[in-house]
């Protein structure tokens, strides 16, 4: 299945068409099972229809102001999250990134706003069980993303044998 859920929520707190300005109060999603598949050939996600559906047979040429959009809060509880490549058949000690399970995973971001290329927001909390036995207790930060880097500014990684403070950056070749 790629979704099941027993709640979930959605509250707008503003919304102006002619301006075309969205605020987003929050987005609530309890006990949900999301399963995100990545096939070896072609190259595309189980979620792949939907992001086409929405994007609309043809594409759009014509110059548009974008959606000014504000999503205030988003929160996961207690969710169960696979993501699995099958392009990789290899098993792996530890973590294997290519064949994920995260039960228990509780999720709070505030502040989400895109601006232009970049995406902003408050990591206000991340905390799950990975099916190799890794938890991590909490996760926050600041966070910011872009094309060519992503920024961590207080960071703070705590799980069963560590507790990280720091600013981090990772940069990209674009």
């Amino acid at each position: 299945k790629f979704y099941t859920h027993t709640f979930i929520k959605l509250a707008i707190s503003r919304f102006n068409y002619k301006k075309q300005r969205i605020t987003i109060a929050a987005v609530t999603l309890e006990n949900a099972r999301i399963g995100i598949k990545r096939y070896k050939d072609p190259r595309d996600y189980n979620l792949d229809f939907i992001l086409d559906y929405f994007s609309g047979a043809e594409k759009d040429t014509t110059t548009k102001q974008p959606w000014d959009i504000k999503v205030e809060k988003i929160t996961l509880k207690n969710c169960f999250l696979t993501y699995k490549d099958y392009k990789f058949s290899d098993v792996n000690d530890g973590i294997d990134w290519d064949d994920l399970a995260l039960k228990h995973l509780d999720v709070q971001l505030e502040d989400l706003e895109p601006k232009g290329d970049t995406l902003q927001f408050l990591l206000k909390h991340i905390a799950f069980t990975e099916k190799s036995g890794f938890v991590l207790k909490h996760l926050s930060s600041k966070t910011s993303m872009r094309p060519e880097s992503m920024d961590f500014e207080a960071l703070l990684i705590q799980t069963e044998g560590s507790d990280i403070h720091s600013n981090i950056r990772f940069d990209f070749n674009t």
